[in-house]
Parts: C-alpha cells; structure tokens; sequence
C-alpha cells in the first residue's frame, strides 16, 4: 500500500503543475506489475508474499485490499496524463476489479469487500483503521469511473 500511495502522490503532482518523469512512472508500475498475477478466469491479483507478516497485534497495511483502490487511482491519473491509453486503462482496471468481485467479497456481509487478502493466521494480528473504509476506498476509484464514462460518451 504505501507503495501505491506514493504513486498516487507522484502522479498527481505531476498532473498537476506538468512535471514529466516517465521513467520514475515506468519503474514504480514495473514494481506493481511484477507483484501482480493473472488468477485463472478471475482477474489479477496482487501478491502479498514479499511483505512482513505480523506476528503479534498491530495496526498496519500489510495484505491491505485498499491497494487495489489505490490502484484505480493510479490507473486514472495515468490515463489523464497519456501514459495509458484507454483500452490499457480499461483492462487492467477490469482486471484487479475481477479478482476483487470473485475473491475479496465478504459473502456473509455481501457486498462488503474484504479489508485483507490474507489467510486468518495473518489477519487477526491486524488491528483496523479507518482507510480500510468504503468512503477511501470509493473516492480512490471514483475518478477512474468519471474518465472511463466521460471519455466514452464524447
């Protein structure tokens, strides 16, 4: 998670006063891309293995499905800057949300999304925070929706 933020953060400074280092851009979707996984039929997921497991009680972001959100962000501030197109944005888009409806839904609670993509042995030494909510999670993939649409209808 705190690497996808950092994209963000990247990308929106560079959206907004027109600061242009694609190769920084290129090198961090390398990172994501390389933690990433086609899932049979299911989409892609991210892939957790490289992070530290918690082995006591802690708040933290590790295995955190805000990461997917955050990804939607990504891939919307990389499409209003040209470094994706909009076919590219649509697939990957489709992709991470794929593997979300088919494996990160709590289906006790549906249609909640999971806050982790973990096994429980891991989960329950992670305390909650607040970024794990639906309004977080919401307002990082609300762009996305407005450009895909947007550009769609012109």
């Amino acid at each position: 998670l705190h690497h996808a933020i950092t994209l963000v953060y990247l990308l929106k400074y560079q959206y907004k006063i027109g600061f242009n280092d694609r190769s920084m851009v290129d090198r961090a979707l390398g990172f994501i891309h390389r933690h990433s996984r086609a899932v049979d039929n299911s989409g892609t997921a991210l892939c957790f293995d490289w992070e530290i497991k918690p082995s006591f009680p802690r708040y933290c972001n590790f295995v955190d499905v805000t990461t997917y959100f955050c990804i939607f962000k990504i891939l919307s501030l990389c499409f209003r800057l040209g470094y994706l197109s909009k076919s590219a944005t649509v697939e990957q888009a489709c992709a991470y949300a794929q593997y979300i409806l088919d494996y990160l839904k709590n289906d006790t609670l549906n249609p909640v999304i999971k806050p982790y993509q973990a096994d429980e042995a891991i989960i329950r030494n992670i305390l909650p925070r607040p970024a794990e909510s639906v309004l977080h999670k919401g307002a990082l993939m609300s762009n996305l929706m407005v450009d895909l649409y947007a550009k769609s209808t012109r």
